[in-house]
Parts: C-alpha cells; structure tokens; sequence
C-alpha cells in the first residue's frame, strides 16, 4: 500500500539543459537538491545536448530518470540530435533504488561513500541505455543492467565493470560491444544472462575477465572474439563456476586441441555451444528502415544455432530470454512520433502537418 501511495503522489520533472526551453531544472544535481523535488519523483530528460559537468550530473535521492531513447537516420547517415539525449559528462548515481531508463549517457558510474557489505548500494537499474560504459564500484545488492547498448567498440577496456561484492545482482538482454570485468571478490546470487557479448579489440584478454573468481551464473549468452588469433579467448573457464548454454566464437577443431591435453575445461560445460561463432554466421548484420537501432544488427539469424541453444530451447543473447532487448530504446508506455509530414507550401494560409503516433507498450 505505501508503494502504491509513493507511485501515485510521484510528480514528473522536466529536466533540460537548455535555458531557454523553460523546463523545471537544467541538471540532475540541481533536481536532487531542490525542496520540492521528493523521493520517487520522475525527472524526465528533454532531448538535446546536457552539457552539465559530473558533479551537475550526480544522483543523490530515490528517483526514475526517463529519457526518449534514440534514433538514427539513414539517409543523413548521423543521430537526429532531437531524438535522443546527449550527455557530454559522466552521470553518477550515488543512491539506492534510482531507475535509469532510455538515455544516450554515455558513461555511467554507480558508486556512494561508505559503502560497506552490511551497507551496500542498493536497488539500482540501468536499462534501455545507450553508453559506452557502465562501471559499479565497492558493494552492492540487487543491481539490474538490462537491455542496453555498449558501444565502445574499439576499446581495450572494460566497458562493463562490475564491483568486488556485486552481489543478488543481474546483468541481462544487454548488447555489449567490449569486454566485461565480472567481479573479483563476489558475485553471490548473481547471473549473467541472455546477452550478446562482441570484443573486437585485437588482443589476448578475454571477453569475459575475472570469471574464475566469482560465483556468477554465465548462462544462454552469445560470446565472441574477433580476433582471429585470440578466438579462444572468451571467458576463464573453471570447474566450479556455472558456465552453462552459451554459444561460444571457440571452434569445434580447438575444442579438440584443448581437449587432447588432457584438459577438460570446455567438456565440463557440455551444454555450451563451441561451434566457432562469427559476427558473420550468427547475425543479420545489416539494419533496415528511416530509424534504426545499431543493435539490429545483432539479431539473430535464422538457421543460427544460437536460435535454439538457450536453457529453455529457445534464443541465445540479447533478443532472447524474459527480458528481450527492445530496439532504440524507448521506455514502456511512453508515446513517440514517427512519419511526420510537413508539406512544402500552405494551402489557404493553412500549414496542415501530419504525424503518427505510437506508443512503446513492450
């Protein structure tokens, strides 16, 4: 009853940086330490360019905060900038149970002082983000990273970086384009699913580091290395984590090399599909239509035995699973516009311009 109460009395905030768009705030910093703003409340981020600082892009109260999502065009072959939220700093999340939905973020740290394991960050979902990076620092309980879109391509980091406690926490239906850092003291109750995992940096290191140390479920993903010299390379297999149902870029002829040493890392996961997996032969890899999401590209193909390799008989990597990834991230139940009309000329003094709307209700 009292979560009832919180949703129904939450206010919605508009948030641009802006001066002359007369929204309520221009930063996030600035909505978190106002009087009137109360926990629960929504900031909604205004497309546009939010050229805050970090310190104006730090959270610090229990709140949602709602962006459009993106889009690109094709013909002009760039971002429409109205489309989406740019943010040219770092956001950081310094509280318990803030909701981040739909924002082109770029680089996202989750982290508060004085965290402890019987004090730990509690309660914080990312999801339907486009961002470059996602890094959670010291302990935490019941983070969600859901349905977003890392496209730090090229670099050779961790573009997913997971704290030392990240406890009760999932990772899930996420497209992640680099490498990902599990955690390196605990993952206890936590589980890395349904998501589609591409390193295409040239070097050694592995898709998946720091796997050997933690007690993280790796279970229905799709991932692959690259590099043609280091396509072994994907994840530190070990005895005693549960490494099950994935479809790995490993090839059925190094499986055999591996296995004639008299090393049985890859057969105690018997459900894992070590069939040489590509970018090529496991997605569409091409995008369609006036908006699009980079992340069709990674649809799977039909045929691919990533279509039925999941624990259920169903999809591996993001589009599959409970919580498929949702193209351009557009949050739940918010309306958008598409096929806009605007004639060239009036007709009787009369601009009539014409639009559908559509409403995200996945």
């Amino acid at each position: 009853m009292a979560m009832c109460a919180l949703a129904v009395n939450a206010r919605t905030w508009r948030i641009n940086y802006d001066e002359n768009s007369s929204a309520d705030f221009r930063t996030l910093a600035q909505a978190c330490a106002n009087a009137n703003v109360h926990d629960g409340d929504v900031f909604y981020m205004e497309p546009g360019y939010h050229y805050g600082s970090e310190s104006d892009n730090t959270v610090t109260r229990r709140c949602t905060i709602v962006g459009p999502g993106w889009g690109f065009n094709t013909k002009a072959g760039e971002e429409i900038e109205v489309s989406t939220t740019h943010f040219t700093s770092s956001i950081n999340i310094q509280h318990d149970s803030v909701h981040v939905i739909g924002l082109n973020a770029g680089q996202i740290y989750i982290y508060k002082s004085g965290e402890s394991l019987s004090n730990p960050l509690k309660n914080v979902t990312i999801e339907r983000c486009k961002v470059i990076s996602i890094s959670i620092s010291n302990y935490t309980y019941g983070i969600n990273i859901r349905n977003n879109f890392f496209y730090s391509r090229y670099y050779n980091y961790s573009c997913l970086s997971l704290s030392s406690y990240f406890n009760y926490g999932v990772v899930e239906g996420n497209i992640i384009l680099g490498r990902v850092s599990f955690p390196g003291a605990s993952g206890v109750g936590s589980r890395f699913d349904h998501n589609t995992l591409i390193y295409y940096y040239s070097s050694s290191d592995y898709c998946i580091t720091y796997a050997t140390r933690t007690t993280m479920i790796i279970t229905n993903n799709i991932i692959i290395k690259t590099s043609s010299n280091y396509t072994q390379n994907v994840c530190d297999f070990a005895n005693g984590v549960v490494n099950n149902y994935n479809v790995y870029s490993i090839t059925p002829a190094q499986y055999a090399e591996e296995t004639a040493t008299g090393s049985t890392k890859y057969s105690d996961h018997p459900t894992n599909q070590y069939i040489g997996a590509t970018v090529e032969n496991t997605f569409i890899n091409d995008v369609e239509g006036l908006f699009f999401d980079e992340a069709m590209r990674y649809q799977v193909l039909e045929g691919s035995v990533a279509k039925t390799a999941a624990s259920d008989g169903g999809e591996c990597g993001a589009f599959g699973g409970s919580h498929p990834y949702v193209l351009c991230g557009r949050p739940t139940g918010i309306p958008y516009l598409y096929d806009v009309d605007v004639p060239e000329h009036t007709t009787n003094n009369t601009l009539t311009i014409s639009f559908k709307v559509a409403g995200q209700n996945e």
